[in-house]
């Protein structure tokens, strides 16, 4: 198998196939294909826009979940910001159903 020098990315082969998992063998398809022809070329802003938004969000759930945990005196405050950090929305529904474990201090 010799590299094909029409592709500059040392994926495609000259025989059309690709040196990955072995499908779609010479057919030009690429897995993001289809974000293109929407989006066109600009899509990549699209995609920056979204991941930008998602971690926004995930920053916004951890810091309300952690104040919602320092007002309730839950000891590992910061273990559940954490946790809401890295599994966003799942990390809070897991925290909701956690937190009725732990009584709420009375404000002073």
């Amino acid at each position: 198998m010799i590299f094909d020098s029409n592709h500059n990315d040392g994926y495609h082969m000259d025989d059309g196939s690709h040196m990955g998992d072995g499908s779609h063998m010479g057919d030009g398809y690429h897995m993001m294909d289809w974000w293109f022809d929407i989006f066109g070329p600009y899509g990549w802003i699209f995609m920056m826009s979204g991941w930008i938004i998602y971690f926004v969000i995930g920053i916004i759930l951890a810091y309300y979940v952690h104040k919602d945990a320092v007002r309730r005196g839950i000891l590992n405050s910061e273990i559940w910001l954490i946790i809401v950090l890295i599994f966003n929305v799942v990390g809070v529904i897991l925290y909701l159903l956690v937190r009725k474990n732990y009584e709420e201090k009375p404000h002073q």
